[in-house]
């Protein structure tokens, strides 16, 4: 238990902490031997996945949101462990934290949205102006220069809006790559202005 990485809590068929590796005290505090695991995790959820996988004696996965004293989004292992003697089942809980994960699967659904609703706009622009090029100002010269002018702007916006996300897409496929010197931002910045 100690080598293991992520929080490991080994239970009884009763829920009944037998012991806990350190990752698992680090992350969760003290989980003294004899106590309820219930009394740590009080969400019902927990408590009915964790008291299901005790009844079927199998192996269980499930997620969990621990919403006090801070939100946590965890993956919960719930195995069986080998008896070695007579004094019952014993089952080792690994409790695997992702809430950077969902944090960050969260600000790229954010994004999409954003991202799509950016693109819609010139979009319905452009849309809009074309239905009414071929109707009410089909012949009128000024209004379609206008339209004309209106429409490129957002095919223009569109472009962009594409080429950023195009770039981003790129920045994220790139390894992080640390700067072994020194850079003159004077440079960058002009470079940037350009």
């Amino acid at each position: 238990l100690e080598a293991a990485p992520v929080p490991v809590i080994v239970i009884d068929a009763r829920g009944v902490i037998f012991g806990a590796n350190p990752a698992a005290e680090k992350a969760f505090g003290s989980l003294a031997r004899g106590t309820l695991l219930f009394l740590k995790f009080r969400s019902p959820e927990f408590r009915s996945a964790i008291g299901r996988a005790l009844e079927k004696a199998g192996k269980t996965s499930f997620d969990l949101v621990e919403r006090a004293p801070t939100e946590q989004w965890l993956r919960v292992d719930v195995a069986p462990l080998p008896k070695v003697d007579d004094r019952g089942q014993f089952f080792a809980v690994f409790l695997r934290d992702r809430s950077e994960q969902h944090r960050l699967d969260q600000m790229r659904s954010d994004f999409v949205a954003n991202a799509s609703h950016e693109l819609r706009t010139p979009l319905a622009s452009m849309t809009g102006f074309s239905e009414t090029l071929k109707g009410p100002a089909r012949n009128d010269a000024v209004a379609r220069d206008k339209f004309l002018d209106i429409m490129q702007q957002q095919g223009e916006r569109m472009a962009r809006l594409i080429d950023d996300l195009l770039s981003l897409s790129r920045l994220e496929m790139r390894p992080v790559v640390s700067l072994d010197k020194r850079v003159d931002l004077r440079t960058v910045s002009d470079d940037v202005i350009d």
